[in-house]
């Protein structure tokens, strides 16, 4: 009995394809409750699936190297990424991603998910480019793909190099008529909901170099997520697309304002979004 037991499950494991494991797997872990399990079971999921990924569109972005347009490709792709691991992306404000006019799209900074939610959305985008630090490139084949589908990557040891970059994309965003998508924050913000960090300039030099208004994004704080007590359940997050911000007419010399402005306009959407998300959740596990 046991070699005929034996025998019948090599049979299931040589005759279904990897792809229908892979799916079972997934099934089975999502059902488990224990918040630590599904801590890293998001983050394998994610860094494993987008390798994956990063090996399928970076033939699709063969066909068409570098265009903007690309990020609409992904919107499918991280939708079912975002089921599988558990996260549900509210867009507000949609019409004002939709507009055609090029500018500057500032999102604060909370998680490697980030990059998931503005793949998401990539459908209003429309037409997109982003910056992104140079280590990722190295990533393979994630980080070839992203160059491939538009990215432009940056060295943030080098100041010099990397603000000419950023002057680069800005004047081809302004040719092409796309978002050139900067998180202003310049690194990941760990303080869980408090406050967003102090925004850094590149985002508002360029913006005001190549008179592109600025474009504010707020992602809702990710409450279901504690990277220190290695905690992860199922949530929402908003993403909310704010009126643009006109710098027609500024100056380098109104940066600081203009920067200033950006901020305050965002932490005040930061903290509503925060209460909402905080009391739905509260509701939810009542």
């Amino acid at each position: 009995m046991f070699e005929l037991l034996m025998m019948r499950n090599d049979i299931f494991l040589t005759t279904w394809p990897w792809h229908v494991h892979l799916v079972l797997i997934i099934l089975v872990l999502r059902v488990l409750k224990t918040s630590t399990l599904k801590y890293y079971f998001a983050y394998i999921v994610y860094v494993g699936v987008s390798m994956f990924l990063g090996f399928f569109y970076m033939f699709i972005f063969m066909l068409r190297p570098r265009d903007p347009s690309n990020i609409t490709l992904t919107s499918p792709a991280a939708s079912l990424v975002s089921r599988w691991i558990g996260i549900e992306w509210v867009l507000r404000g949609s019409e004002h991603l939709a507009a055609a006019e090029a500018g500057v799209l500032v999102a604060n900074h909370q998680s490697i998910f980030d990059a998931l939610g503005i793949m998401s959305i990539g459908t209003s985008l429309k037409r997109a480019i982003t910056i992104a630090r140079k280590e990722v490139f190295y990533f393979v084949p994630f980080g070839i793909s992203a160059w491939l589908g538009g990215v432009f990557f940056i060295n943030r040891h080098d100041r010099k190099t990397s603000f000419q970059t950023l002057l680069e994309t800005g004047t081809l965003s302004k040719q092409n008529q796309t978002k050139l998508i900067i998180f202003p924050e310049g690194t990941r913000n760990r303080r869980r909901g408090k406050s967003l960090l102090p925004f850094k300039t590149g985002a508002f030099r360029v913006a005001i170099t190549n008179q592109l208004p600025i474009y504010p994004v707020v992602f809702s704080n990710y409450y279901f997520l504690d990277g220190e007590r290695r905690s992860f359940h199922d949530g929402q997050v908003i993403i909310e697309a704010l009126p643009p911000i006109s710098t027609k007419g500024l100056t380098l010399e109104d940066m600081d304002f203009l920067l200033q402005k950006t901020w305050t306009i965002m932490q005040d959407k930061y903290k509503l979004l925060q209460q909402e998300v905080t009391t739905r959740d509260k509701e939810d596990r009542l």
